[in-house]
């Protein structure tokens, strides 16, 4: 059981978004770089940015539940109530 790289994000949050998105689906994803990204934010492009690494055995459907997740529209917010006279009262 080694680590391959999932992916590679130069933004923090895409980062994070990805791994919750992979813990939330059960797989054990890690990053990497994440202390250099948070202390020098430009120099994280001279690190390959933060690498998002996952056991090779749940590779394919870690990409397969990504690729679940983001096909799938979102309906399960609560919007706001539209008021009758306008927004303030």
């Amino acid at each position: 059981m080694g680590l391959v790289i999932f992916k590679r994000c130069n933004n923090i949050d895409e980062a994070l978004i990805t791994v919750s998105a992979l813990e939330a689906g059960g797989f054990h994803p890690s990053y990497q770089n994440y202390n250099h990204a948070h202390i020098a934010y430009l120099q994280m492009i001279a690190f390959e940015g933060l690498i998002v690494q996952i056991p090779s055995q749940e590779f394919i459907d870690a990409r397969q539940w990504l690729a679940h997740i983001q096909s799938k529209p979102i309906t399960d917010y609560d919007p706001l109530p539209k008021r009758k006279y306008g927004m303030w009262k």
